[in-house]
């Protein structure tokens, strides 16, 4: 989900960072649907597998189709049959969810009707618990920014507890794994991950779909 003038730009340096994390959740040998896919990166830095995409923003589809079998327009908030004839093994939300209006509608759509059976779903979403949103509370600032978790373009706020019961709304799926992205503070949460809800950036789910 994004604007004509592209703000959002991949990570991929820290091996923590959430980019680096959803690319080492991917696999070998999958097709796969990147739902609001930006310019492709995960297609680009994830190989051997085929993706398919969905976003917003027609510069960044011109893009993304150096890397993808196939990219489309999309509008989030008005779901509508994709034009592929395929169950996915895997479907990303990648920092997407939070921009549309209902998210677990959206969610529910894309895993009922396209996600093969035993599939799974990955899911990224800005942790707004983290420490240094806290900071700011407490000095009675929660100004927007352009980018990041409080992104002025986020329409939902997530904690771990808030995006765990996201996708335990959703039926047929269950959850798998809880993990974070955190380009900086990712080693240390690597020792201590009890601190992930303090010091995560970024939240990430895998769930499967089940019967």
């Amino acid at each position: 989900m994004h604007s004509s003038q592209n703000k959002y730009k991949p990570n991929f340096k820290s091996s923590f960072s959430t980019h680096s994390v959803i690319t080492g959740l991917i696999g070998t040998n999958h097709t796969i649907l990147d739902v609001g896919c930006n310019e492709g990166y995960l297609g680009r830095y994830s190989k051997k597998n085929i993706f398919y995409g969905l976003d917003s923003n027609l510069h960044a589809i011109k893009k993304a189709k150096k890397y993808y079998q196939d990219v489309i327009v999309y509008d989030f908030n008005n779901l509508q049959s994709l034009p592929w004839k395929i169950k996915f093994d895997i479907i990303i939300f990648a920092d997407v969810l939070e921009h549309i209006l209902f998210p677990e509608k959206t969610l529910s759509f894309f895993v009922n009707k396209y996600l093969k059976y035993d599939g799974k779903v990955i899911i990224s979403l800005p942790n707004i618990a983290n420490w240094s949103i806290r900071l700011k509370l407490l000095s009675g600032k929660f100004n927007y920014t352009e980018t990041g978790i409080l992104d002025r373009t986020h329409l939902h706020f997530y904690t771990y507890k808030t995006a765990i019961q996201l996708i335990k709304n959703v039926e047929r799926l269950q959850i798998n794994k809880v993990l974070y992205g955190a380009s900086l503070l990712g080693p240390f949460i690597k020792i201590f991950p009890f601190l992930k809800g303090l010091l995560a950036t970024n939240i990430i789910i895998v769930a499967k779909k089940v019967k």
